[in-house]
């Protein structure tokens, strides 16, 4: 009992230890979230550099702390592959399947790369945007800067983009499907532990059985013994009388009167319920053990390990969809010359694409609030949200949804707008940075807050099943090992009754 409830914990450990991690998920998205708002911040660095826009000094530290961080997010990817391998969309790691744009004689063909290929690309562009971009004669002259430009908005705003944000959503519905497909085997293993319990109590009632009916056999044994040697039994006890206690009887026990008639009956024991309620005590509490980790503990914990790359994916969504919303509000406001799509490529109209972009956000801004996502969320990421983040940008004193709201109020203005100041602009960009670092936080604090829910769960389950096996082996110790010596030693002790008397009778009868 106790070796099959550490198996089972055993298991459970394993597989929400790899839940509770989700290392790779956090990696994919974040590459998602760095190619999404590249697009965006190369804009605004060439709108600062070419039109004289402001914000170049903020769009540039921004940009070159994202290239550092998908730089590093590089070496991870080959490592990850392992830990994703049971998804089919982890091909996107090694096979080039990716489709990206790329330049073949002043136009832009679809080539293919994997994922880390991809990556790399993307960081040789934007290097090159920083190096060159910098450099006006670059800028008005050298036409690789263009071609570099025309890379990034397509291919992070297009296929490449998309691509790897499907695969993030199939790892999603590739790790729910693992957590019901672990669920499923682990409900088996509780089911199994009940039906060896089950098995093994009715074999114990089998041997109850069968040591009562013998039990009954020898005590009938007993009085059949009993009842035939009456007269010596009968003359010994009298005897014993007179030699040691020093009894008078006189001459009315003679050995020889006859026994006084008796009734045949048969001896019925009561020793098999003493067995009985004891193993059935044992069984209501070892099941009530297994229904409570499988319909109460282990359910919580599974629903969480379903909700939380749920919950995770959203976050990276809102982030994504951010660096959209701002690219294309500020290239509506300012369009990109028609010369700098591919020919071959229908590249998305900014007037129309943010409005767009602003509803579906709006359709997912509820998400938090959902009860499925309550539970992982701490009340502190729920405060920064609804009420107040404790940041000192005046956008966040009413919390990031609010300012997440005037961000798309403002990216209506910006993209609409005929004519903008520079320090509207300027603002423009610092709220959108603002936003991102705020919601990164967040995503951090979901990612915290939801691995500490789950691990809680599991502690949950460990003690109780530590608790639980600790009680059994204290139990058996302290009530069934003594209860079964008891009735050991009282068996060894009946079987030497039957020869006492056999042997006895037989020296009577070689006295008389």
């Amino acid at each position: 009992m106790v070796g099959t409830n550490i198996g089972i914990l055993i298991y459970m450990v394993d597989d929400i230890t790899h839940t509770d991690s989700l290392e790779t998920f956090h990696h994919l998205g974040q590459i998602m979230i760095y190619i999404s708002s590249i697009s965006g911040l190369s804009r605004s660095i060439d709108l600062g550099l070419t039109r004289g826009i402001a914000g170049l000094a903020k769009n540039l530290e921004y940009l070159e702390n994202n290239v550092k961080a998908l730089s590093d997010l590089k070496t991870t990817i080959l490592d990850d592959k392992s830990r994703w391998n049971y998804c089919v969309s982890s091909d996107i790691v090694v096979k080039n399947i990716i489709p990206v744009w790329e330049f073949e004689r002043d136009d832009f063909k679809l080539q293919k790369y994997n994922l880390y290929d991809t990556v790399s690309l993307f960081i040789e562009h934007v290097i090159f945007i920083q190096e060159k971009g910098l450099l006006e004669d670059a800028r008005q002259k050298d036409i690789d800067y263009r071609n570099h430009l025309k890379w990034l908005m397509i291919n992070s705003l297009s296929f490449s983009y998309h691509y790897i944000e499907n695969a993030l959503s199939d790892l999603v519905d590739c790790e729910t499907n693992r957590v019901e497909e672990t669920s499923i085997r682990i409900n088996s293993l509780l089911m199994l532990g009940i039906f060896i319990l089950m098995i093994c109590l009715g074999i114990l009632l089998y041997f109850i059985a069968f040591l009562k009916v013998h039990y009954e056999k020898f005590w009938n044994f007993i009085k059949k013994t009993v009842v035939a040697n009456y007269l010596f039994i009968r003359q010994a006890s009298l005897d014993r009388l007179v030699s040691v206690h020093g009894s008078d009887l006189g001459q009315d026990y003679s050995f020889t009167q006859k026994p006084a008639a008796t009734k045949n009956f048969y001896i019925k024991t009561t020793l098999s319920w003493k067995f009985i309620w004891r193993l059935s005590f044992l069984g209501v509490v070892s099941l009530s053990f297994y229904l409570l980790i499988l319909l109460y503990f282990y359910k919580d914990c599974e629903i969480y390990m379903i909700n939380r790359p749920k919950l995770l994916q959203t976050l990276n969504i809102r982030r994504s969809l951010l660096s959209q919303i701002g690219f294309y509000a500020r290239d509506a406001y300012r369009p990109i010359a028609i010369g700098y799509y591919p020919n071959s490529y229908s590249f998305a109209n900014s007037s129309s694409e943010f409005p767009s972009l602003i509803s579906y956000y709006k359709t997912h801004s509820y998400a938090l609030c959902e009860s499925n996502f309550k539970s992982l969320i701490s009340h502190k990421l729920g405060k920064n949200f609804y009420e107040s983040a404790k940041y000192s940008e005046y956008v966040l004193d009413f919390g990031i949804r609010a300012a997440i709201n005037i961000f798309h109020f403002d990216s209506y203005y910006i993209g609409n707008s005929a004519f903008i100041s520079g320090k509207e602009y300027s603002d423009y960009i610092s709220h959108f940075m603002v936003l991102q670092d705020a919601l990164a936080d967040a995503f951090d604090m979901a990612n915290t807050s939801s691995k500490q829910v789950i691990s809680g769960q599991l502690n949950l389950i460990i003690w109780v099943t530590a608790i639980f096996s600790a009680g059994l082996v204290l139990l058996y110790l302290a009530y069934f090992l003594p209860f079964f010596e008891k009735q050991t030693y009282f068996l060894r002790k009946m079987k030497i009754l039957p020869k006492m008397i056999l042997m006895s009778e037989k020296d009577f009868k070689t006295k008389f």
